[in-house]
């Protein structure tokens, strides 16, 4: 499981989460999880909030994702 802090491009976040091999869960307030490539009012609110402070916590069931995730995460918010 890992965290996002600052979502700087939700459709490019998005993206990979559709190229992922496997699943994308994201855990939600209650302690479940949501499959973000099956649920598609989950990826809207993806696409539409900020995280809060905890961040968005993912888990992959595909650890060949994982890089994906990386990148997106070290690249800087586009000028």
């Amino acid at each position: 499981m890992f965290k996002i802090l600052k979502m700087h491009d939700a459709d490019r976040f998005l993206k990979i989460v559709e190229q992922s091999q496997g699943q994308v869960l994201v855990q939600l307030p209650d302690g479940s999880q949501c499959d973000l490539k099956q649920n598609h009012a989950a990826r809207e609110i993806v696409r539409t909030m900020q995280p809060r402070e905890g961040g968005i916590c993912l888990d992959l069931s595909d650890k060949r994702d994982l890089p994906a995730f990386i990148r997106y995460m070290a690249q800087e918010k586009p000028a």
